[in-house]
């Protein structure tokens, strides 16, 4: 296994693993992560970002899971 950073070949699988892990504790609902269109592309969202990134771990073909990390976006907590 390796941790890497995620690369565009990764976004299907990573989207399914966090879709299907939120699912599975009932938090496929609006409001969460399971809803995020930025879901799709997270490469190129976390390559949009600053002092942002996100890795996988991997085993030869699969993804096993991931993780980011970003800046808090202060304007972010005014909307919650």
């Amino acid at each position: 296994m390796q941790i890497r950073e995620i690369t565009v070949a990764d976004n299907a699988q990573i989207k399914q693993i966090i879709q299907h892990s939120l699912k599975q504790e009932q938090l496929d609902i609006p409001g969460t992560a399971y809803f995020d269109p930025q879901l799709n592309d997270l490469y190129h969202y976390y390559q949009g970002i600053e002092n942002a990134a996100y890795w996988v771990i991997a085993d030869e073909t699969t993804i096993l899971g991931g993780i980011g990390i970003a800046p808090l976006n202060p304007s972010d907590e005014q909307h919650r």
